[in-house]
């Protein structure tokens, strides 16, 4: 979902997971272009040990499967929209009870900006800062009560159209009337983190299946593909900051697991060079104002280094391009504060974990993590969020 340690991925926007409706007009590409950012972005910015994560950007292509239609407000044809959210979230540690447990509680804030370029062609901009409130005591991933700034997102969606005779641009839809849509994702290495990595920037080119309006309009389904490419600056796993210790205490915590001696500092051990990333997602609508939906996104990740087979090789370590796979597990319950879908509000559990257990035999559940809760793999929160 490669960074330093004190830094943590984002929350997706979970509001905006919720199936769109056609009748938003510009506003809809908020929530279109906020699923893949997920996808997108979490390679980059995801660490293997951390679940507590702080705020995510996504955008994946999910379209509108409703046919109900309103009155177009004139508004709607501004070229500019945009989204402001609030969400507070807790790692699953928290409710562990006994000496397993591992408290912690967090606010991210993020806001987003779309300009509809032209009809099917739209470009996104999003930003979140996360707040820590309660720090887990043993936690190596987080100052305590911390606040930091995650990379600004930057999407280019596309879906292609075509003039349907009328002069209207209509979407294209392949066969089976399942519709594509094509993104470029990049950020802005503007977080603690990624300037202490020499990060230039992230290029994530993906592609996503949309197929809407079964079962009488209330199910979608999305299926997409994408590759994640990060320039670093670094390639190892720890780096000795050029200046004096000074430099090393500003970026690490006074004692940290990241400071190392003679003023090295571990750069974070998931440093990868690129990512394949697969999406998959069942959207709901239960009625009018309630949907629900199950996101599913698998990282396999490529780091820049090659294992030998050596006396140090361990049981289960495999030789070559080291690797990083991780599964990000979305479930929410949506609803719809107006019947204009400005204000919406979410329930979620998010959970970021390997794809097995440490000795590879156990598959993890992707949407909880029952396996180990003290790790806070998975956080429980809600969202409150506003679109104009």
């Amino acid at each position: 979902m490669a960074m330093l340690s004190t830094s943590q991925p984002s929350q997706p926007n979970f509001a905006a997971l919720a199936v769109p409706r056609a009748t938003r007009g510009g506003r809809r590409w908020v929530a279109v272009l906020t699923v893949t950012w997920v996808a997108l972005a979490a390679s980059a910015i995801w660490t293997a040990g951390d679940a507590t994560a702080q705020g995510l950007a996504a955008a994946a292509g999910l379209e509108a499967a409703s046919s109900v239609k309103k009155k177009a407000k004139p508004s709607e044809a501004f070229p500019l929209t945009g989204s402001v959210r609030i969400s507070p979230y807790a790692p699953g540690g928290a409710f562990v009870a006994g000496e397993g447990r591992r408290t912690g509680f967090d606010l991210q804030f993020g806001m987003g900006v779309t300009w509809a370029i032209m009809p099917g062609l739209n470009l996104t901009a999003t930003q979140n800062v996360n707040k820590n409130i309660v720090t887990n005591v043993d936690s190596g991933q987080a100052r305590p009560y911390d606040t930091s700034i995650s990379d600004t997102i930057l999407a280019l969606g596309w879906s292609p159209r075509f003039d349907d005779g009328t002069g209207k641009a209509t979407p294209l839809t392949l066969p089976g009337g399942v519709r594509i849509n094509f993104g470029l994702v990049a950020n802005v290495p503007v977080s603690r983190s990624s300037k202490f990595l020499g990060r230039y920037t992230t290029l994530a080119p993906n592609f996503s299946l949309v197929k809407g309006g079964l079962f009488g309009g209330k199910l979608t389904l999305v299926t997409g593909f994408g590759v994640v490419n990060n320039f670093n600056k670094y390639t190892q796993s720890a780096v000795e900051p050029v200046g004096s210790d000074d430099v090393a205490v500003a970026v690490a915590r006074p004692g940290g697991a990241e400071a190392l001696s003679n003023g090295t500092i571990a750069s974070g051990a998931n440093i990868t060079s690129f990512s394949v990333r697969s999406l998959g997602v069942v959207s709901v609508q239960v009625s009018e104002r309630f949907s629900a939906s199950l996101t599913y996104l698998l990282f396999n990740g490529f780091r820049y280094f090659d294992a030998p087979n050596d006396e140090f090789t361990g049981k289960y370590a495999r030789v070559g391009r080291g690797r990083l796979d991780s599964q990000w597990g979305i479930a929410s319950v949506n609803y719809q504060l107006d019947a204009e879908g400005i204000w919406n509000t979410s329930l979620y559990s998010f959970t970021a974990s390997p794809p097995f257990s440490a000795d590879g035999k156990t598959y993890r559940f992707p949407f909880f993590d029952f396996r180990s809760t003290s790790d806070n793999y998975t956080s429980i929160g809600c969202e409150l969020s506003r679109s104009f």
